[in-house]
């Protein structure tokens, strides 16, 4: 309902506003402590980096929720126009001050924080467009059957009281847990190979970066799963759905998996003169 994206949204922001400012009061400790002596040299450039992309937690974590309500409703169109248009604007960023104005690893930094809140700012305008549409058929006495793009007549004003807050944190806890076991995985791997060299810790960032480029693909597959599968449970057509969903992620796993091979083995030198 559109009272329940409300609070999302609130809590969200607040939520991402928070671990923001917290983040960046040990930033500069945290850092230098991940990387060791071995990679101290890399501490003023990762410094730069996260303290850029720290502004972009709070529109990191709107979006993830705007991205939810649509894809609950079972719209995708809506959040891969947000992406098309965050990745133009990411790009365009990297050109601008990487390119352009020599802003370097910083540069990187802010184009991707300005690309997270063109999402956030595209997906709250399709929202707010939704919720003028359903306002007018209302106003109409138009009857409709409930289904279609969620709305959102107003941003969230009020802070989310107790009971709303862990109505939502009974439901994301189990995630949250999920996410927390993966970012605690990834980040002792690259911790320990920052503790080596800044070169292997480079050359880490860079088959990180392919191997997440390919493997975020999945999320649609699962996502996919999250929205149409739920409906069709105890019937025989989720057997059906089950199996489109099972082959096709069977299907994109492979086709990455040998294609980013390629890439790191084929073409390194894209990453490097």
């Amino acid at each position: 309902s559109e009272k329940t994206i409300q609070h999302g949204m609130a809590l969200a922001f607040l939520g991402g506003s928070g671990l923001s400012l917290g983040l960046s009061l040990i930033a500069a400790t945290t850092v230098a402590a991940f990387a060791g002596p071995a990679s101290a040299a890399v501490v003023p450039y990762a410094l730069k980096y996260a303290t850029a992309r720290l502004w972009g937690v709070p529109a990191a974590m709107v979006v993830a929720v705007a991205q939810a309500s649509f894809l609950a409703c079972k719209s995708p169109t809506q959040p891969l126009l947000a992406v098309a248009f965050a990745a133009i604007a990411n790009l365009l960023g990297d050109v601008l001050l990487v390119v352009g104005l020599g802003w370097g690893i910083a540069g990187a930094a802010w184009a991707t924080v300005a690309a997270q809140v063109t999402m956030g700012v595209a997906l709250l305008y399709l929202l707010l467009k939704e919720g003028k549409r359903s306002k007018k058929i209302e106003s109409t006495d138009a009857v409709t059957d409930g289904q279609g793009p969620p709305a959102l007549r107003a941003l969230p004003s009020k802070i989310p009281t107790l009971a709303q807050t862990m109505r939502f944190v009974k439901i994301a806890g189990p995630v949250c847990f999920l996410n927390t076991i993966k970012i605690v995985y990834v980040a002792v791997i690259v911790q320990a190979v920052t503790a080596i060299s800044p070169e292997c810790s480079a050359a880490n960032g860079v088959m990180s970066a392919i191997y997440f480029f390919f493997a975020v693909m999945g999320d649609g597959v699962a996502q996919a799963a999250q929205s149409f599968l739920p409906p069709h449970l105890g019937s025989n057509q989720a057997v059906k759905v089950s199996v489109l969903l099972l082959v096709s992620a069977a299907c994109l796993g492979l086709f990455n998996g040998l294609l980013s091979w390629f890439i790191a083995v084929g073409v390194p030198g894209i990453f490097t003169n």
